[in-house]
């Protein structure tokens, strides 16, 4: 049975009625010792497919609404978890307010429930109780009005006429995720001195690539602010996810070699290295990529391995399968299934004719805006339920804000027929800062890196043959 723990991240807003019995087998429980979580219990959950431990929060009907989001969060030393201490990572999820006093570093803002004046969470634009109830689709809701679920659905959902507003939303969404990321850095630093100590070079890779999610909020955050930091910062995201995908290949490599039959947990993010590496300039990283995922798709059952998202968002799938392939072989696609591939087939069927091109990159970013909100299309009225993915923007993350299958999409067709494409026509999502990325190369270094690549060195020995020359130690 496959899994996706290796790309979750370290901590975020999951409750314990979300991991199911056949994924997750539940090994203990606990009560909150600190005050502001009274009568509340956590569990620790192991996966059965990768042995990963989760503690998740548990709530549970009769206890009411809970006074906070409940968190998911890693845990990398079971055998200590009860006397695990998570007071720290929690307060970021904390309103603003103390004493019913907003603190200096906030504006206040009130709960977007009309009804509601109460000031909301850290991450949310409702208050606690109120995004309980939105999360907690199970509780009781109030017959007088309609319920919060709802006003949130309504709230979001993007159309035509609002896709100005649905970017902005996006764009929201990675700014709130900034104020976490320092934090969450910190404690992805304790995990990989754990990782680094042990000299566990599978660690270490997915290490790598989970940092390179969080240095790319902040990369995005400071383009939206236009800081000077931001082309730095989203090198140092590129390389990050480089060295991460090498040190996981070879690790994937060795085990493979002893006979045993793995799967690539990190598919999709070998995809998003594509995008930045054909939108940075790093077209030898972009080749490098492109041949190693048309075996991943050519192999036999490789469906089946696929992380959930890829596997069940086929229109998607088919898409980057075409272009792959053309990256190898030179050849633009032709007779694709347009129906199959939904909003990206008409990308590959109109790519030779300009005017038609421009018209189907509008029509797909508002698809694409419309997944990144849950929806199958601008025309939808009701988002998908919750207990079915159907994109591989149901991952979340930035990923929802930055097409980065287009700049793959733009390579690949000039690599194939020798024409420009252009990318430019009468869509907000196009006319984003992030849609002119800069010059990837050459890759950035710092200790951090030198590190994963001096412990790639040492674990692997002569068969460490990156792409890319080490960084100087």
């Amino acid at each position: 049975m496959k899994c996706n723990c290796s790309n979750r991240p370290e901590i975020r807003q999951e409750f314990a009625s979300k991991f199911s019995e056949n994924r997750f087998e539940f090994i203990a429980s606990k009560e909150r010792t600190i005050e502001f979580l009274a009568r509340r219990r956590c569990r620790l959950f192991r996966c059965r497919s990768c042995a990963q431990h989760w503690q998740v929060d548990d709530w549970m009907v009769k206890d009411g609404y809970t006074s906070w989001p409940e968190l998911c969060i890693r845990i990398s030393s079971p055998e200590t978890w009860q006397e695990f201490d998570d007071y720290e990572l929690r307060r970021g999820y904390f309103p603003p307010m103390v004493n019913g006093v907003v603190q200096p570093d906030h504006a206040w803002r009130k709960c977007s429930n009309p009804n509601c004046k109460h000031p909301v969470v850290v991450g949310f634009e409702h208050c606690a109780n109120c995004a309980c109830r939105a999360m907690h689709s199970s509780a009781p809701q109030s017959r007088s009005r309609p319920t919060v679920t709802a006003r949130v659905k309504q709230s979001t959902r993007p159309t035509v006429e609002n896709r100005a507003v649905s970017v902005l939303r996006l764009w929201t969404g990675v700014r709130r995720f900034q104020a976490e990321t320092q934090r969450i850095l910190k404690f992805r630093d304790a995990l990989d001195e754990e990782s680094f100590r042990a000299r566990d070079a599978g660690r270490v890779g997915h290490g790598c690539i989970s940092r390179s999610v969080y240095i790319m909020y902040l990369a995005l955050a400071a383009m939206h602010k236009g800081g000077g930091d931001a082309s730095q910062l989203l090198r140092q995201a590129f390389s990050l996810l480089y060295w991460g995908t090498e040190v996981s290949q070879h690790q994937l490599g060795v085990i493979r070699r002893t006979g045993r039959e793995v799967f690539d947990p990190a598919v999709l993010d070998r995809i998003w290295l594509h995008g930045l590496a054909a939108g940075g300039g790093a077209e030898r990283i972009a080749d490098w990529i492109a041949t190693y995922l048309v075996d991943v798709f050519a192999a036999p059952k490789a469906r089946d391995t696929f992380e959930l998202e890829l596997m069940l968002d086929v229109p998607f799938r088919s898409f980057i399968g075409h272009l792959m392939q053309a990256n190898l072989d030179g050849r633009w696609p032709k007779g694709v299934d347009r129906m199959l591939m939904r909003g990206y087939g008409d990308l590959l069927v109109r790519a030779p004719v300009p005017e038609a091109f421009r018209k189907a990159l509008v029509s797909f970013c508002d698809y694409r805006v419309a997944q990144a909100f849950g929806y199958d299309g601008m025309e939808s009225k009701r988002r998908r339920s919750e207990d079915r993915t159907g994109s591989v923007l149901d991952r979340g993350g930035w990923i929802k804000l930055v097409p980065l299958e287009l700049f793959s999409l733009q390579y690949v067709y000039q690599k194939a027929t020798g024409k420009p494409l252009s990318l430019v026509a009468d869509h907000p999502l196009l006319q984003e800062p992030f849609m002119k990325l800069p010059a990837l190369l050459p890759l950035y270094e710092d200790d951090y890196i030198r590190r994963v690549a001096g412990l790639a060195k040492e674990v692997f020995g002569s068969d460490w043959k990156p792409l890319v020359a080490e960084p100087s130690q």
